[in-house]
């Protein structure tokens, strides 16, 4: 464990490497989770029968709950691609008007939230849906919890970061 530490503090220092093993990880969860989504479609147990080897939990993985433990791990490696995509803002927040109820300002947030979006960023949005879909689709009850627990913790966080602000 030490050893996987310290090889990470020596490779990955600069914010280019980050963000190529964020995408390196996210990619590798989102192709397991289109395996297994595929075998659980199929109802197939046997993902390469023509290699002989038989696999009873989800996609590549034995068990279902490893493997929706890695699929979480690579969810949490996607919503730490999506800080970084996502906070890579230079214009000027607007201005909160004071006349404006909560439900205009929401309103207006994501107008301009859309606004903002382009192919990388869509394409993250889409990677965080297949990798969720496909923890669900695990069928582990520890990880569906761990994705509503990891669901709302981010929302909280987004939205509490972007709230406007009712300053003078």
């Amino acid at each position: 464990g030490i050893t996987g530490l310290l090889l990470g503090c020596r490779f990955f220092r600069t914010k280019r490497d980050i963000i190529l093993l964020l995408t390196t990880v996210s990619a590798n969860g989102v192709l397991i989770s289109f395996a297994g989504i595929i075998q659980r479609l199929t109802n197939s147990e046997n993902l390469f029968a023509a290699y002989g080897v038989s696999f009873l939990g989800f996609g590549p993985f034995v068990n279902k709950n490893n493997a929706a433990g890695y699929l979480l791990m690579c969810l949490a490696c996607a919503l730490g691609l999506m800080a970084i995509v996502f906070s890579k803002k230079k214009r000027p927040q607007p201005i909160h008007n004071v006349g404006q109820s909560n439900a205009q300002a929401t309103y207006f947030q994501l107008l301009e939230f859309i606004s903002e979006l382009n192919a990388r960023k869509i394409s993250l949005l889409l990677v965080i849906a297949f990798l969720s879909i496909g923890i669900v689709a695990t069928i582990s009850r520890g990880a569906v919890i761990g994705l509503l627990g990891a669901g709302i913790a981010t929302v909280l966080i987004y939205g509490l970061a972007r709230r406007p602000k009712n300053s003078f």
